[in-house]
C-alpha cells in the first residue's frame, strides 16, 4: 500500500514538472480568473474592496 503510494506521488510530481517546463518553454500564460482584478483596481491606497486585509493604511484605519 506505502509503496503504491509513493509510486503515485512521485508521478504525480513529475508530471506537474514536466507540465510546468513544456507551458515554460512554449511561454503560456496563466488564464486571468479575474481574482486579482479588483487588486489592481485599488492600487496601494486601498485594495479595491478587499478592506483592511490588503492594502489600507498602515497606521490609523482607513
Amino acid at each position: 500500500m506505502r509503496k503504491t503510494l509513493l509510486i503515485m506521488y512521485i508521478c504525480f510530481g513529475l508530471s506537474v514538472c514536466v507540465w510546468y517546463s513544456i507551458a515554460a518553454a512554449k511561454g503560456w500564460r496563466a488564464p486571468n480568473l479575474g481574482v486579482f482584478d479588483g487588486m489592481a483596481a485599488g492600487g496601494a491606497s486601498g485594495g479595491g474592496g478587499y478592506g483592511r486585509s490588503y492594502g489600507g493604511s498602515w497606521g490609523g484605519g482607513k
